[in-house]
């Protein structure tokens, strides 16, 4: 035999409950109900049907006038005629129509066609019999009260739509009367297109101002710039002249500084020469023939001087130092060293006036450099002083003619629309009335009574707390019989019919 532990039925799922008897018994009960309060369903649904169908023959008709405005956007692209040239625009067009749109809805235009009323209603002045019907709709205020009152009623019955699918613009005026409806909504239209003719003018004019005086003080401005730049220029005549030519100003730059080097090497060559012509004379020495080379016959001198001694060696050595020949020698070397003496003396005197003139030559080269130095670094701080000038000189002129051709612009759209429209349907006074709609109120009236028909019986039958079957006195009292009430017969008799109500009267709970 298999068996299974008793945990293993724990885990088995109950079977789903039939819900299905429990519906239609609930469906049965709100069909029964319905049938039971038949009567009252229908009374409140006629009644109400009835007052809605009433009220649609006793409210007031209205009518519509309906004024359609055509926005054109060819226009924009077109050239200036300041310019001549096209302007290139990329625009949305949908957003311009609804902003206009807008526009038309604003409280300003409202506000323009109240005026526009106010003056028609004014003694002495001409009116139409169209502007005597706009008026019964918005009254002008007393001077002393603010009209915004009557601006916002004049604003109600306005409707401007746009199906974004064209560029027309309907303009809606609902009015209890024909004519009046027909008027509003052409002077809304009308008073629209003027306001933005009026704008797009005043704008453009107020701009056209402003900008003439910007031109002016910009002219004002590059006429003192350029004054700036031709005293500049003449303040740094010198200056630029010299420094004009950068190359050449350079290359002088190059060859003063090689002068001085070579200057300087120069004194430093006599100073040397000089050192040892000195220490030659007071050291009794023989020079050298570099050194003398400023003195005529100097390595004669030296050669001489040379030979001397070596024959005044050679005849101490032969002879003796008392021996004529050795006199003789001797006095022939003093006379050749006289006058090697002099020699170096002579060109100690002359490498002295070489080394001052050279010590003279390299301070004025010295200056010179310093005075072009100066002079260069001068024209470089001219240089960038003109040329912020000249800068700040084309500034100032482009400027100018930024603003002039900004002029020239708000000039010519002066004369301009913004936004190119034209009324192209105007409207008509219409004798069909637009509201009320019988058959809307017909459908209205009708969800609304059946709407309130139903909530009537469930409020009754939520208020109801008695047995509506057998069923519920067995479920709630536990007894299959709780009392006998009498049945009635084809033709019951009164005395029947009051028994059956006691009995029932009875039994209600």
């Amino acid at each position: 035999m298999n068996t299974a532990f008793s945990t293993e039925f724990y885990n088995l799922n109950r079977p789903a409950a039939d819900l299905r008897p429990q519906f239609e018994a609930s469906v049965a009960k709100v069909l029964r109900l319905i049938w039971t309060r038949r009567l009252l369903l229908a009374f409140v649904f006629l009644g109400v049907l009835a007052s809605t169908i009433a009220a649609s023959f006793l409210l007031a008709k209205t009518y519509t006038g309906i004024a359609l405005i055509q926005l054109k956007f060819d226009a924009l692209g077109a050239g200036s005629p300041a310019t001549g040239a096209a302007i290139p625009v990329s625009i949305d067009a949908n957003a311009i129509v609804e902003g206009e749109a807008e526009i038309i809805r604003s409280r300003a235009v409202a506000r323009r066609v109240f005026d526009r009323l106010a003056k028609t209603s004014t003694p002495g002045t001409a009116s139409s019999p169209n502007d005597q019907a706009a008026r019964t709709t918005a009254q002008p205020a007393p001077a002393d009260e603010d009209p915004i009152d009557s601006i916002l009623a004049l604003q109600k019955g306005l409707s401007v739509q746009n199906d974004g699918k064209s560029y027309l613009i309907r303009v809606t005026y609902l009015a209890d009367q024909p004519e009046r409806a027909a008027h509003l909504a052409n002077m809304f239209a009308e008073e629209y297109l003027q306001s933005r003719v009026e704008s797009s003018f005043t704008n453009a004019k107020r701009t056209s101002n402003w900008l003439s005086s910007q031109v002016a003080n910009a002219r004002a401005e590059a006429e003192r710039a350029s004054e700036r730049v031709r005293a500049f220029r003449e303040a740094s005549a010198g200056l630029l002249a010299g420094g004009g030519n950068g190359s050449t100003a350079e290359q002088q730059l190059r060859n003063v500084v090689t002068q001085l080097s070579d200057a300087r090497l120069e004194r430093l060559k006599l100073s040397n020469t000089l050192d040892r012509l000195k220490d030659t004379a007071a050291s009794d020495r023989v020079p050298s023939a570099a050194d003398l080379a400023g003195t005529g016959s100097a390595q004669q001198l030296i050669d001489a001087e040379v030979k001397a001694r070596a024959d005044v060696d050679r005849i101490a050595a032969s002879v003796g130092l008392k021996h004529p020949l050795y006199i003789k020698a001797t006095s022939a070397l003093e006379d050749v060293h006289e006058r090697l003496t002099d020699a170096v003396k002579n060109a100690v005197d002359i490498t002295t006036a070489d080394l001052v003139s050279a010590q003279q030559a390299e301070k004025s080269l010295e200056s010179q450099l310093e005075q072009m130095k100066q002079t260069a670094l001068s024209s470089q701080d001219a240089a960038k002083g003109l040329v912020e000038v000249e800068k700040n000189a084309a500034n100032a002129k482009a400027n100018l003619d930024r603003l002039q051709e900004s002029y020239r612009q708000a000039s010519a759209l002066a004369d301009l629309k913004p936004i190119p429209a034209e009324l192209v349907s105007s409207a008509e006074p219409l004798n069909v009335p637009a509201g009320p709609k019988k058959p809307l109120f017909a459908v209205l009236g009708a969800v609304a009574g059946l709407a309130a028909a139903l909530a009537t019986v469930f409020v009754l039958e939520i208020r109801d707390t008695g047995f509506a079957t057998a069923n519920e006195v067995v479920s709630e009292l536990g007894i299959a019989c709780f009392g006998m009430v009498p049945s009635l017969g084809v033709r019951p008799r009164q005395a029947q019919c009051q028994i059956r109500e006691r009995s029932l009267k009875l039994l209600a709970v």
